[in-house]
Order: C-alpha cells, then structure tokens, then sequence
C-alpha cells in the first residue's frame, strides 16, 4: 500500500507488527519529527489521511492489528 511521504514509516510499524524486528533504514531517522502540540498530533493521528485510500492512523492500526490477532488466535495455545 501507498500511504503517501510517510509510507516509509508506516511500512516500519507494520514490519515491526509482523515480524518483531526494526528495518534499518538511515534516511528514515532524517525524517522523523518529534510534536509536542497535543492538538497537533491528535489531528495526525486522527484526521490526516494518508495514501490512495485515504487512511487515517487508526484506520491502519486497526488493518494490522487485525492480521497480528489473526495470527494469534490461529497459534497453538502451548
């Protein structure tokens, strides 16, 4: 999926989600930005979309989460 100039980042997430390991990137640390608005921060979280469809952070959260629990549910209990 395409989620737009952050598609780097939410490709990290995802990888981390999958498989539990960090993908090195270097160029990925240069774009990183640390917010401190509350306000600001909730609106990227919540209303900022990204990529062709239109996702917003929690509408991605929810898409992996729902793979991670898939896999986990399916795993043998022992």
């Amino acid at each position: 999926m395409d989620y737009g100039i952050y598609s780097d980042l939410i490709e990290e997430v995802i990888l981390f989600s999958r498989n539990l390991q960090i993908k090195e990137k270097d160029n990925t640390v240069n774009r990183i930005k640390i917010i401190c608005d509350l306000k600001e921060a909730e609106y990227l979280a919540y209303e900022e979309v990204y990529g062709e469809d239109k996702y917003d952070w929690k509408d991605i959260r929810e898409l992996e989460m729902s793979e991670v629990w898939g896999q986990y549910y399916s795993t043998p209990e022992n």
